[in-house]
């Protein structure tokens, strides 16, 4: 029986051009002319333009040994998307591991032991110190790891120590000291992700620069929109009138 890895797949952090909900293009440079329409509760198959199910995309990766699923880490949709695949992929018989991008492999030992179900989720959540590794909320990825829990299925950290993805991020590849370089593979090909990215036309030292700018307007973002939260809640609280009117919520713009 052939083994399928699915690995979660980190979005590339560069901004795109805001797109028609319902019809989005493809995004590789081959078929950069081509658009999809996205149909609820559907597959879209970027090779044939067909519409499939759940169940026959499992039938069609019977022959495919690792599957990438990309996820918006903070986007509950993705993350049913991709337990949706592994139900699928188990419900055809493949015998599923599941590699996470975003979990470093120096904390295995406790994504085995949940796999073998060894631990309660507060004792998986304080032992692995989910919050210090990750950051996002449990929630998000609960009903992957309890399905994987359930099933006995063997989940795998693949991603270096955050100290070190932060070390690459402000010093690059060639600036690590010896004892970062070691956690890392000696070789990393970016050739598929600057073309991803679209960053094809830069050398190999430049892409951590740019992608690293492109993290900073992501996270000024984001205080932004913070800040827009906060100030709006203080008006509510301060205003009795406008709490009156607004007592259980506040609404986005």
């Amino acid at each position: 029986m052939k083994r399928l890895l699915l690995a979660a797949a980190l979005a590339c952090p560069l901004a795109a051009a805001a797109q028609e909900p319902s019809s989005l293009p493809i995004g590789d440079p081959a078929r950069k002319e081509k658009t999809l329409d996205i149909v609820l509760d559907g597959i879209d198959d970027a090779a044939t333009g067909e519409v499939i199910t759940p169940r026959e995309l499992a039938a069609r990766l019977a022959s495919v040994r690792v599957v990438f699923v990309g996820e918006s880490h903070t986007s509950i949709e993705y993350h049913n998307a991709q337990r949706r695949l592994i139900e699928e992929l188990v419900a055809a018989g493949r015998k599923v591991q599941v590699g996470l991008e975003m979990y470093p492999y120096t904390e295995q030992a406790w994504l085995d032991k949940w796999s073998a179900g060894e631990l309660t989720e507060d004792a998986f959540l304080r032992d692995s110190r989910w919050y210090k590794n990750w950051g996002y909320h449990w929630l998000y990825y609960r009903d992957i790891f309890t399905f994987a829990r359930d099933h006995k299925i063997r989940m795998f950290g693949v991603n270096t120590p955050r100290e070190v993805v932060a070390a690459v991020r402000k010093k690059g590849f060639a600036n690590l000291t010896p004892e970062e370089a070691a956690r890392i593979p000696s070789r990393i090909d970016t050739t598929r992700l600057r073309a991803l990215c679209g960053l094809g036309h830069l050398k190999t030292s430049e892409v951590g620069d740019v992608l690293e700018r492109a993290a900073r307007r992501i996270e000024r973002q984001a205080r932004l929109r913070a800040r827009k939260h906060l100030d709006r809640l203080l008006a509510m609280t301060l205003t009795p009138r406008l709490w009156q009117r607004q007592p259980h919520f506040i609404a986005d713009a």
